[in-house]
Formats: structure tokens, sequence, C-alpha cells
């Protein structure tokens, strides 16, 4: 299981990375922050500004899985399900904050 901990992890720092370098080029593609073509979410705006303090949560969850795994073998399952759960809501909160912006020409009705 330990080699399981360390991949999802390492899976975990990847998803980070990309996702905060990905979501500034996209920011930066379309004038953040000296034009206002678009008007970005508060979500966006946080994680390009405070994003590389994700990096932290893997650090945390595999402190968290190498603890509950010593103290007994029978959770293993609720180590693999936490991680793939981490994984899939850093992915969805990088694009919900890639896709959550507004066209200041848009009115909305």
């Amino acid at each position: 299981m330990d080699r399981v901990i360390t991949r999802l992890a390492c899976l975990q720092v990847f998803l980070i990375v990309s996702g905060f370098f990905c979501l500034g080029i996209y920011m930066k593609m379309n004038g953040y922050p000296d034009k206002n073509y678009l008007i970005w979410s508060d979500t966006a705006i946080f994680l390009r500004n405070h994003g590389f303090w994700l990096i932290l949560i893997p650090l945390f969850w595999t402190g968290f899985s190498f603890k509950v795994q010593n103290k007994s073998q029978d959770n293993d399952k609720i180590i693999l399900l936490s991680g793939i759960i981490l994984n899939a809501a850093i992915i969805l909160s990088f694009i919900i904050a890639t896709i959550s912006h507004r066209h200041p020409l848009i009115i909305a009705l």
C-alpha cells in the first residue's frame, strides 16, 4: 500500500502544479491582470494568486495516510478512496476556475 500512497501523492503534486501553470497561462492569454477582456471569478483569482499553497495538501494527505495505515491494515480502502476523491477535487477546482469567467459585453437578463 505504500507504493499506492506514494503514487497518489505524486499525482496530486502533478495535478496541482500543472493546474496552477495551466490556469496562469490561460488567464495571461486572456489579458489578466493588465486588460479586462474577461471578468474572472473569485475562485480563479484565488487559485492564481495563492494556488501554490495547495502543494501542502499532498503532504498532509500522505502523513495522514501513513498514520492511518500504521494503526490498522484494514483502512486500505479508505486511504485509496480518499486519495482518488482528493485528486478529483483538485482537477475539478482548476477546471471550474478556468471556465468560470464572464465576458464584460454579455449583459445578464
